[in-house]
């Protein structure tokens, strides 16, 4: 399956040569109804899913603009994994980790930050050993991460999203009201358009 890599590729030149176009979310939204439409392992096939996630993650760091049809991608490619293989499971998360290394790199995009923690919150809450999580756990500074996190790992919630100490405690936010767990047992692996866009970036 060579010819994902090769399409992704080009898609990569493109970005290079016309970054943050509304071009670059039209090729891109092909190559995702491409790959979306094929069922098989790609594991199993012969497809580097690495590469082509490396690929895609170039582009999206380079390119905002397109952080929303990029993260429906990375959510196709990372489907891709055998799921019913345990190993494929923490692989999917290993290379979440790593995609946050890269980010850190090109300095905080938080709505980036928690579509990236979406694409694994159901694998953190699942797990019996959050210890295999630890060093992702505590190195995120996303508040909204942090507090998600906290909550489907049954932690007291270290920070919350405002400076509450003056507050009577009737008025305190309650964050736990907003995750609602059995919503996160039923997460899709797949991120899907209408899931993600509240408005085009075009009228932001």
């Amino acid at each position: 399956m060579q010819l994902y890599k090769k399409h992704l590729f080009i898609v990569k030149d493109f970005a290079d040569r016309y970054p943050n176009s509304g071009q670059l979310v039209k090729v891109l939204n092909e190559f995702k109804n491409r790959i979306n439409s094929f069922e098989e392992d790609f594991i199993h096939n012969g497809t580097d899913i690495d590469t082509l996630i490396s690929i895609l993650v170039d582009i999206i760091l380079k390119n905002p603009k397109i952080t929303s049809i990029g993260i429906q991608l990375l959510s196709i490619l990372l489907s891709k994994f055998n799921i019913q293989d345990s190993t494929n499971i923490y692989k999917k998360f290993e290379t979440i980790k790593k995609i946050r290394k890269k980010l850190e790199k090109f300095g905080e995009n938080e709505y980036l930050d928690i579509w990236l923690n979406r694409l694994i919150v159901q694998i953190i809450y699942k797990s019996k050993d959050n210890n295999l999580f630890e060093d992702y756990l505590s190195s995120n500074n996303n508040k909204l991460v942090n507090i998600a996190n906290d909550i489907v790992t049954t932690k007291e919630i270290s920070e919350g999203i405002f400076e509450e100490e003056w507050l009577l405690d009737d008025f305190k936010i309650d964050c736990e009201d907003f995750i609602d767990i059995s919503e996160i047992e039923n997460l899709p692996d797949k991120i899907s358009y209408n899931k993600m866009t509240l408005i085009d970036y075009s009228e932001m």
